[in-house]
């Protein structure tokens, strides 16, 4: 995946333990490469057996 971000120009940004102004940046870019499989462990709730629209909260971990 290619990143890509746009600082702005009033604020100070630590990158590899020396600090740059966002003026000094302008924009960053980088490569993330991630695993093809990760297993996840989730659980979530979301309410009582009710009909309609249910609003629920979900915690998970990814290794």
């Amino acid at each position: 995946m290619n990143l890509k971000a746009n600082t702005a120009q009033d604020i100070i940004v630590e990158v590899g333990g020396t600090e740059y102004s966002g003026a000094a940046i302008g924009t960053l870019a980088g490569r993330v490469k991630t695993k093809k499989f990760a297993p996840t462990l989730t659980v979530g709730y979301a309410g009582g057996l009710t009909t309609g629209v249910k609003f629920g909260v979900e915690a998970g971990a990814m290794f």
